[in-house]
């Protein structure tokens, strides 16, 4: 298969395995090549195992890319659309979400010091110290001019490492990358949200491979049955002297062990490396995350404060001290990449049991949230959108058909000028002229 689409042929086969050849996840891997090699007896087996534990059938296309590029099979891989479209939703309150996604106020929702210190926050145009005082544009070069020699820049209201940038002082002036920080540079290239933030002076262990972007390390934690456990952690380490080290940016994502070591090989743009792609540092050279166990207790700690979301991505650093500090919490996220840097199915012995609860509470989950006034109004908002819709659709018509009446008209308004122009161009009326004029 060296063309990046599949043939009828192909397609009509890959849908008789249950693969749903519409889904982004098929085309990723399609073109990867991570579906040219499928065991049938393998296929056979998910399905059966899923059957049993979920009462349904499932999409198998993570479970055959995931055996294609490790050579590994396991039956309780989880697949990556059921995980954000099933399990996620049985977790967590997706209406809830919102408030967290504002990088603001995470000084304010979680009460810890070992988190990225803010300098200057602007929410909705109004701009605040550390404190949460309001001060003017002015306080702000002030205090920005005297706390520290460089910054983080970051939007508060986005994902995925977009428009986080390094501000430098030089001289009380402040500049990302060439371009003097002005307040009307602020307000075309950052708008009315974001925060300045000092840099975290990582941990040597974490800076080690990559040392010009803070490395995080993402650690996943669930609430199960009353209790916070720690689920699973990776890596993530810049690449070419970015200061970001997110995955989707080409990083660098390398598997923890539950002792703190890596694994010896990492993970880049779905494909294995043994060296740092920038620096060359062999991924087998990296020294254990500094005070991993500390790290898995201050998460779970956080974890206790959050109480609509039973699963939670959280984005951790370690200072030079040791200390773990607190970046970013998330509500979604992948099955795929961390499943293939640890290279074992993401919730381990604890599969089957989720599943199970999964197709036991499957109707229970849209009960817990319709419960809600978020949801409540949510479902408002849809039902007032939807009658939008169609009325809009409605007048859509009615335009198109006033449209059609009037070209019919602009027709019939032609032929009759048409058949004017003839009658007067005729014999018969240039004979009764005369009489016209009587």
């Amino acid at each position: 298969m060296t063309n990046s689409k599949a043939s009828k042929e192909k397609l009509s086969y890959y849908t008789s395995l249950g693969i749903n050849t519409d889904s982004k996840y098929f085309r990723r891997h399609y073109r990867r090549g991570l579906l040219n090699e499928i065991d049938i007896d393998y296929v056979k087996e998910i399905q059966e195992y899923y059957r049993k534990h979920l009462n349904r059938t499932i999409d198998p296309v993570t479970h055959i890319a995931y055996a294609n590029l490790t050579g590994m099979k396991d039956v309780r891989i989880i697949p990556q659309e059921f995980f954000r479209k099933d399990i996620l939703k049985m977790f967590n309150d997706y209406l809830m979400t919102d408030i967290y996604r504002d990088k603001a106020l995470y000084d304010l929702m979680f009460d810890t010091e070992k988190q990225a210190y803010t300098v200057i926050k602007r929410v909705r145009g109004q701009y605040y110290n550390h404190d949460n005082v309001t001060i003017s544009v002015s306080e702000v070069f002030n205090i920005l001019n005297d706390d520290s020699e460089e910054y983080i820049i970051k939007p508060t209201d986005t994902n995925n490492g977009i428009g986080i940038k390094k501000i430098k002082v030089e001289n009380r002036k402040l500049y990302i990358d060439d371009n003097l920080v002005t307040k009307d540079f602020l307000d075309s290239e950052y708008g009315y949200n974001f925060v300045v933030q000092r840099i975290i002076k990582q941990h040597e262990n974490l800076a080690y491979p990559h040392p010009s972007s803070v490395n995080t390390l993402r650690m996943v934690t669930i609430r199960w049955k009353n209790k916070i456990e720690n689920l699973y952690t990776f890596a993530r380490f810049g690449h070419s002297g970015d200061i970001k080290d997110n995955a989707g940016s080409g990083g660098v994502v390398v598997g923890v062990k539950d002792d703190g070591s890596f694994m010896d090989y990492g993970i880049q743009a779905s494909k294995f490396i043994y060296e740092h792609p920038t620096t060359k540092i062999k991924i087998s050279e990296l020294k254990n995350v500094p005070n991993f166990e500390e790290a898995k207790k201050f998460v779970r700690e956080l974890h206790s404060k959050v109480l609509h979301h039973n699963y939670v991505a959280w984005d951790i650093t370690i200072d030079e001290n040791g200390n773990p500090v607190f970046i970013e919490a998330n509500f979604f996220g992948s099955s795929w990449v961390n499943q293939i840097a640890l290279q074992e199915p993401m919730f381990r012995c604890k599969t089957e049991e989720i599943l199970e609860f999964i197709a036991e509470n499957r109707e229970k989950v849209n009960q817990l949230d319709i419960k809600s006034l978020a949801k409540k109004r949510n479902s408002r908002a849809r039902r007032e959108r939807r009658k939008l819709s169609e009325r809009v659709e409605e007048l859509e018509q009615k335009l198109v058909i006033k449209k059609e009446k009037l070209k019919k008209l602009k027709k019939i308004n032609r032929l009759n000028k048409e058949e004017i122009k003839r009658i007067k161009n005729s014999k018969s009326w240039r004979y009764t002229q005369i009489f016209r004029k009587i």
